[in-house]
């Protein structure tokens, strides 16, 4: 099998430093379901060339309100994508990306906190065809925790809000190799660390209210994640390592100081333990109970600056 190099600054990223993190109106309390359909970007590194690979799948996000303070939602996130490179290398990348989990929300005035709990799984595997066949797999699964702390207000039209938060993740990569009989190809391998972060992220928004329950929300998001402990891939190995990106919040149905939006985009990245990402995004209010929203974000400090994007339609009952 032809050596195939990936790139060892791809880390795991956390899954869950945005969910919290978005704009919300100040109208009624509603529960909601959502289901979006997003694409990211991410590089893979061979020997002689960098493939970039967009996944694309579907999201499911789910959230009740238990009582006027309290909050809870799940999500479920899938994405695949396959490249290949052709005659000279002979070589095919496939990329699976898998994300679920769940938070817990408690809403105090304009001040919101939040807990959440999430699994990700993604595998890559690497097959070279030619004179010297063979393949390579890894599956990189990581389990995280999250708490985030924040502030939302509203000017008149204006929504704005701020939140600083942590994740400690706990990850495993599981590598494995199908080469022909005779090759030098080293073993499977099994490695695992933890890490822990933190992340802050400032949003501001403008809502423009229409006629029959209709109305438009426009805004921008700007999120910093610093990794302060550990290390979330090793250096001898490779993820491309999904976390959930934030999506712009739905009005009306949400509350002022948390995170009252569907489901969110996913978004990969190269980039080193320092990092940020800038992300727009517009929503409409179709009526009292249905919204399409879109949002795209760009990576800032990353290898790539890789980008993503995610289209959402949403129902409150």
């Amino acid at each position: 099998m032809k050596k195939i190099e990936k790139n060892s600054h791809q880390r795991l990223l956390p899954l869950m430093a945005l969910l919290g993190a978005s704009l919300t109106s100040v109208n009624s309390f509603a529960d909601s379901l959502d289901l979006a359909y997003g694409e990211l970007e991410q590089h893979v590194e061979l020997q002689n060339e960098t493939l970039l690979l967009k996944p694309s799948g579907l999201s499911l996000f789910f959230s009740r309100d238990l009582n006027p303070d309290w909050n809870i939602s799940a999500f479920y996130q899938s994405m695949s994508d396959d490249k290949s490179t052709g005659a000279l290398l002979d070589v095919d990348v496939d990329v699976d990306l898998n994300t679920y989990g769940g938070n817990i929300n408690y809403y105090q005035d304009n001040w919101f906190f939040s807990a959440g709990i999430s699994i990700s799984d993604d595998e890559q595997q690497i097959s070279a065809g030619g004179t010297r066949p063979g393949s390579r797999d890894e599956d990189t699964s990581a389990l995280s925790f999250s708490t985030s702390v924040g502030y939302g207000d509203s000017k008149g039209n204006w929504l704005y809000d701020i939140s600083l938060g942590l994740q400690y993740s706990d990850w495993e990569v599981d590598t494995d190799f199908d080469t022909p009989p005779g090759d030098n190809q080293p073993p499977g391998s099994t490695s695992s660390d933890n890490s822990l972060g933190v992340n802050t992220s400032v949003s501001l928004g403008h809502y423009w209210s229409l006629a029959d329950n209709r109305g438009v929300l426009a805004g921008a998001m700007l999120s910093w994640s610093y990794i302060l402990s550990g290390d979330t891939v090793s250096d001898s190995q490779n993820t491309g390592g999904a976390r959930l990106g934030g999506e712009g919040p739905r009005s009306p149905g949400g509350r002022t100081g948390g995170s009252r939006t569907g489901a969110t985009s996913l978004s990969a990245t190269s980039g080193d333990d320092n990092y940020g990402q800038f992300l727009m995004y517009l929503s409409y209010d179709i009526n009292s109970s249905w919204s399409l929203s879109f949002d795209t974000a760009t990576e800032i400090a990353s290898d790539y600056s890789e980008q993503s994007w995610s289209l959402n339609l949403g129902y409150s009952f």
